[in-house]
């Protein structure tokens, strides 16, 4: 099924990219601290985890994520989300999520760079980026 990769694919669009993970691992989003939504989300913060995807294996942020073909079932998807975010008891959320990126995911082209900004995830231009 398609889902999101860390990619450095357009890394430079915006002068406040950064990718800290390792190409190619599977991300989620970023959880948004106290710093990037204080009064509200900003995604240009000077955290930057408004503005990112982290990495299930490194727990690295980057802010380009890849549509990618991964070979993977939905229920491996979710197991291997839960054991990243690293506690228990968040089963149900962790489940929206997955499908939320999943839906997500399914809905674009095999290499389609996204961003976050915020609550929104954009497609990259890609044109002209190198």
């Amino acid at each position: 099924m398609k889902l999101l990769i860390a990619t450095t694919r357009t890394q430079g669009h915006r002068a406040n990219d950064f990718h800290c993970g390792e190409e190619g691992e599977l991300v989620r989003l970023a959880s948004v601290c106290a710093r990037d939504s204080t009064p509200e989300v900003n995604p240009d913060g000077g955290c930057g985890c408004a503005r990112s995807f982290a990495g299930f294996v490194t727990a690295r942020a980057t802010t380009t994520a890849m549509v990618s073909e991964v070979v993977m079932t939905r229920d491996e998807y979710i197991k291997a989300m839960i054991d990243a975010y690293g506690f228990p008891g968040i089963e149900e959320e962790v489940a929206a999520e997955a499908d939320y990126l999943i839906t997500l995911a399914e809905s674009l082209p095999v290499g389609a760079v996204l961003e976050v900004r915020g609550d929104e995830i954009n497609v990259r231009p890609s044109e002209g980026i190198a």
